[in-house]
């Protein structure tokens, strides 16, 4: 499983245990160097952003994935996790999109500086 992201160089990476082998179509919330991150893996791409819905603020880990589209649990938006999570119904929202590695079964975060 590869990433499709290009990632810059980070200040400091977090191991995501329990990550690899997330099947596509999944959603999983973790905590890594004190944030809750939303990881998913639309179609074989994984994909990891801050778990916040921009619009009603609610965990956007606890939404469903169908296709690239995340949806979010407490207002409903759409997230397009393709296109760097930017809303379908709004495209003035957009997802906090977290840099991630995967290095044969080691999937790493980038931590916010």
């Amino acid at each position: 499983m590869e990433s499709s992201e290009l990632h810059p160089p980070a200040a400091r990476w977090a191991d995501l245990p329990g990550v690899w082998g997330l099947e596509p179509g999944a959603v999983l919330t973790v905590k890594a160097g004190g944030e809750f991150v939303a990881v998913c893996n639309a179609g074989g791409a994984m994909r990891a952003f801050r778990d916040e819905c921009p619009q009603c603020r609610s965990p956007i880990g606890g939404g469903r994935l169908e296709g690239d589209l995340l949806w979010c649990p407490g207002c409903v938006e759409p997230f397009d996790v393709g296109s760097g999570g930017i809303g379908r119904k709004r495209a003035r929202l957009r997802l906090t999109a977290m840099s991630l590695t995967v290095s044969g079964s080691v999937v790493r975060i980038a931590l916010s500086a």
